[in-house]
């Protein structure tokens, strides 16, 4: 973005759904991630959980990013910067 000259901020980025009658709810986030407890217990929502990880684990393998090196890619996203300490948008 900074060789575009267009100015940048941090934020924090997340991701919910809700579909139309309220019966299917998710939050990216550890408190949202569970917004209805009876997902602790509904298959289908423990299917979604494990497609989640194994999309995380080979999204990070196609890149080439060793575990470590991910999550700090990932945390330093959240925080709004590029792992180099850049900032980014």
């Amino acid at each position: 973005m900074t060789e575009l000259g267009v100015a940048t901020q941090p934020s924090h980025m997340s991701f919910s759904v809700s579909d139309d009658d309220g019966s299917f709810e998710y939050a990216g986030t550890p408190r949202g991630l569970l917004a209805q407890p009876a997902h602790l217990v509904s298959p289908r929502f423990l299917r979604m959980l494990a497609d989640l990880r194994r999309f995380n684990r080979e999204a990070r393998d196609l890149i080439g990013l060793p575990p470590a090196a991910a999550r700090r890619c990932a945390s330093s996203s959240a925080r709004g910067a590029t792992p180099s300490g850049s900032s980014s948008g």
